[in-house]
């Protein structure tokens, strides 16, 4: 039996090792490069400087990585969508971090019950990008939001031959999905390679609801949604059902 991890390498590597502890064999196929995207650095430390400032909005290790090369500011209360993105963002230095274990919606109904817009702006750095459109609902909520795209992903351009091949001998029997833009890429390669006819041996292991959805139009043996969108729930019901 063998995993497929389709995160971008670092982070593949991290995640690799920890299955090799749990005796899960595992191949890395990144589906994609991150690219950071040059931000006005005194437009950014002005939002920074003022005290008008309520928080931070991270709902990606990617933007949080981005903005730790923008920024040593760090004695701002952050919000976080993961407990992998929490940990990132204490890991870089910020004290006052605070998680919702589901999703960006999660997170919208946390801020509208503990905060109001009168208390001053919001930061929200992301990617190009984006599965909500956090800013504009929450300026309908009435609230001043300053988003910043800080971040891209690019994609790969195909499968390997040697993934493609592992593939069509049934060697993969199981794969990983973090993010719903990896799931989209990969649906798309998947295609473009016409080899989507044999999937019906391999178990999907989703993230979330919205990751699942985008993972339903590939024929798997199955599809299996983690209870909560953390690394370690992925990975207990990834050890439960192999």
């Amino acid at each position: 039996m063998v995993t497929l991890i389709t995160r971008p390498k670092a982070e593949a590597e991290l995640l690799q090792q920890k299955l090799h502890s749990m005796n899960i064999y595992s191949v890395i196929e990144s589906l994609f490069t991150v690219v950071h995207i040059h931000v006005d650095i005194n437009d950014l430390n002005n939002i920074l400087g003022t005290n008008k400032l309520q928080f931070i909005i991270f709902t990606s290790i990617n933007a949080i990585k981005a903005f730790a090369e923008l920024s040593n500011i760090r004695d701002i209360l952050v919000l976080t969508v993961g407990s992998s993105t929490a940990r990132q963002a204490k890991t870089i230095g910020f004290k006052q971090v605070i998680t919702v274990n589901k999703d960006a919606t999660e997170l919208l109904h946390y801020i509208r019950r503990n905060f109001i817009p009168s208390k001053g702006m919001v930061l929200y750095p992301h990617g190009k990008i984006i599965s909500l459109d956090i800013m504009a609902i929450l300026k309908k909520d009435g609230f001043d939001v300053r988003d910043r795209v800080v971040y891209d992903t690019l994609p790969v351009k195909c499968l390997s031959n040697h993934l493609i091949d592992m593939i069509n001998s049934r060697y993969i029997t199981s794969a990983l999905f973090f993010s719903a833009e990896t799931a989209r890429i990969f649906i798309s390669l998947v295609r473009q390679a016409d080899i989507g006819q044999m999937f019906n041996s391999i178990t999907a292991f989703s993230l979330s609801a919205n990751i699942t959805k985008i993972l339903e139009s590939l024929p798997w043996k199955s599809i299996y949604t983690s209870s909560r969108p953390t690394e370690n729930s992925l990975l207990q019901l990834l050890e439960d059902k192999l």
